[in-house]
């Protein structure tokens, strides 16, 4: 169907140009007469004359056999064997609903040991403080998307954890989390005018930063389920008195739109509900 749309958009432009063309030309014609008039030049009135009557007639033989005896239509014609095929069946499926039993992996009291560590330093030239890496996340690819804090930076580093590429961001990135293979997300905050989400991709090894989120609250943390973000604003204690309400949690969707407010805590200025720092969805 598109194609044959597309064919008969092209003929008709075709067409249209052409018919421009030539009235175009019989206006040139027309002009030209009604100046030999004002001059009386006889002889040049007739030349003219002939001329548009020349471009008259071929005007109306192209009308007649392009326009006259043409007639374009688009119809669709149904294979017959589908329809005798569909006909026989009783629906287009079944609907099937089974109930599964899930049970935990292993023993959820399980001990989870460090077996060992080791430390790597991800600084780079235009580095102005020491390293502090507030939050990481690995590629399907193995690489490493990290948060360093103190100098403003999102870096991403190889399997050896060398920094190969990074992207400068406009205050503290406080956290990361991914909402696709190449898709992250970075809470970036500096406690007093930037409140901001990023939305970051990662591409041929390249940190792109996207489109943000302007917040109206400080944003300290957050992660993503379900097409929605959840962030985490903390109290700020200055100048002696409190400048917010208290941890709060806020559930925004994708589009940078407040769903509502799931958890307050004025108690203190990092709370979770007897979870330690933790909050429970």
């Amino acid at each position: 169907m598109k194609d044959a749309l597309i064919k008969l958009q092209a003929s008709l432009r075709g067409d249209t140009d052409i018919c421009a063309s030539l009235q175009d030309e019989l206006k040139q014609l027309g002009d030209a007469i009604h100046d030999i008039i004002d001059t009386s030049k006889l002889e040049l009135l007739f030349v003219a004359s002939i001329k548009c009557q020349e471009q008259i007639e071929q005007s109306e033989t192209y009308k007649k056999k392009n326009f006259d005896k043409i007639r374009s239509s688009i119809a669709f014609q149904p294979y017959s064997d589908i329809e005798h095929y569909l006909s026989k069946l009783s629906g287009l499926g079944t609907i099937e609903h089974g109930v599964q039993t899930l049970t935990a992996q292993g023993n959820q009291d399980r001990v989870i040991r460090l077996n060992g560590k080791s430390e790597y330093d991800v600084s780079i030239p235009s580095d102005s403080h020491k390293c502090f890496i507030t939050a990481l996340c690995v590629l399907p690819d193995r690489l490493v998307l990290v948060a360093d804090n103190s100098n403003t930076k999102i870096k991403l580093l190889d399997e050896q954890c060398r920094v190969v590429n990074h992207s400068d961001v406009s205050a503290w990135p406080h956290d990361i989390c991914q909402i696709a293979p190449s898709e992250f997300v970075v809470t970036v905050e500096d406690l007093e005018n930037t409140h901001e989400v990023l939305f970051i991709t990662v591409i041929n090894n390249q940190v792109v930063i996207g489109r943000k989120l302007k917040l109206q609250h400080n944003c300290v943390g957050h992660s993503y389920h379900q097409e929605n973000l959840f962030v985490l604003s903390h109290c700020v204690v200055e100048r002696s008195f409190v400048e917010t309400s208290g941890t709060v949690l806020y559930k925004y969707t994708m589009s940078g739109n407040v769903v509502c407010k799931l958890y307050e805590d004025e108690s203190d200025t990092t709370t979770g509900k007897s979870h330690g720092r933790f909050i429970l969805i």
